[in-house]
């Protein structure tokens, strides 16, 4: 079996959807005979081993014109594909959003073997100004129902998500289009972390983590804000914000402003970031709604829960789609200090409900398992 597989992220980036998309195809190419990927801004980065059977080509994607390369690419490369799949025939085509699917699409023969990945409405996660962002909704619009209409099978993050796109996108097709493909975690790798921190000497502190990048829909504000009304109640607490972005200079300021014992750890490798999450005591994803957080169970939850961490999160459409229950296997919160404060408060002073996420919240990853997933787009 062979596949093509083309994504708008970095391989070795950190990032979630670089990791991944990452782990899940790594995980396909120990199915398959030939596992070909195109990816984004790997050129020049320090790459590490890949498997024997994966080909792995870097493209060059240019700051602020992001959205143009990729429809440059998608032409570029489903041209090559089409040649390619003369001689060399694929079995299908893994493609990560519609812009990059667009030139497939317009190829008969080829978009019977696409399957793309649809993780989001890209105009929700821009900031622009009134007049172009009118443009861009409606360029978005136009290529994401051509791209949806046409393809072999859409992936989404969850069920929830379907509602989403025949209302926004009025894309209507058989639920059996569908393909449901989370973030999920690797085994393997999670097992060795475990095994690495499992037996290491800990402090008496408290130990309150955040992962992902600082920008303003995360919420690591008001986790901030959190952890300083937390201080009045229990002492030894220490926040440990695992992650790099653009408002680090403002969230160390509200740190400092606090007074609050914390690290920032700055980009780091995914195993490395794995090991941080390990040695909490809570992992807390205030996350605040909108589309994308609605729809999507973030990596890091899921890998939290397979470590054995407990998760506060805030109340999602998307948990309730996979019926994760409050007070059994996470504790929800609201994206306000109170209500976040409250929650950690709750967990840090229960030993018996910490002890009930952890072994939950194992149990619920099985689901997330990369090699289930895997399996699933080959059956596709």
């Amino acid at each position: 079996m062979r596949i093509l597989a083309l994504i708008p992220s970095s391989f070795y980036g950190n990032t979630g959807d670089s990791v991944n998309e990452r782990q899940l195809l790594e995980k396909l190419s120990e199915r398959v005979d030939k596992l070909i990927v195109f990816s984004c801004n790997d050129i020049g980065k320090n790459r590490q081993s890949t498997p024997p059977n994966m080909i792995l080509i870097s493209l060059l994607y240019p700051p602020y014109f992001g959205l143009i390369a990729q429809i440059f690419y998608s032409f570029i490369i489903s041209a090559v594909a089409y040649i390619l799949d003369r001689f060399y025939r694929f079995n299908l085509f893994y493609i990560r959003g519609p812009i990059l699917a667009l030139g497939f699409i317009l190829n008969k023969k080829v978009r019977k073997k696409c399957i793309v990945k649809f993780p989001c409405f890209l105009e929700d996660e821009l900031k622009l100004g009134k007049l172009s962002k009118r443009i861009v909704e409606e360029a978005f619009y136009l290529i994401d129902r051509i791209v949806l209409n046409s393809c072999r099978k859409i992936a989404v993050p969850s069920r929830c998500w379907i509602p989403k796109i025949v209302q926004k996108r009025k894309v209507f097709r058989a639920r059996s289009s569908y393909l449901l493909l989370p973030a999920g975690f690797d085994p393997k790798k999670i097992s060795s972390i475990k095994n690495k921190v499992k037996n290491e000497q800990r402090d008496k502190s408290f130990r309150i983590g955040f992962l992902g990048s600082l920008i303003e829909w995360q919420g690591v504000d008001i986790l901030i804000k959190a952890v300083a009304l937390l201080r009045e109640r229990i002492n030894n607490i220490r926040l440990t914000i695992i992650g790099n972005g653009p408002l680090r200079p403002s969230i160390e300021k509200l740190c400092k402003t606090y007074e609050l014992l914390y690290e920032i750890t700055g980009f780091i490798p995914h195993e490395k970031a794995l090991e941080y999450t390990a040695r909490l005591d809570v992992l807390v994803v205030p996350s605040k709604k909108f589309s994308t957080t609605e729809s999507n169970i973030p990596i890091k939850v899921v890998e939290a829960w397979a470590l054995g961490v407990p998760v506060i999160v805030t109340k999602h459409r998307v948990f309730l789609d996979y019926r994760i229950r409050d007070y059994e296997d996470v504790i929800y919160c609201e994206p306000e200090p109170k209500s976040v404060a409250n929650a950690i408060h709750t967990l840090l002073t229960n030993n018996e409900l910490k002890e009930k996420l952890k072994i939950n919240g194992s149990k619920l990853a099985r689901q997330f398992d990369y090699d289930k997933i895997a399996e699933r787009i080959l059956r596709a």
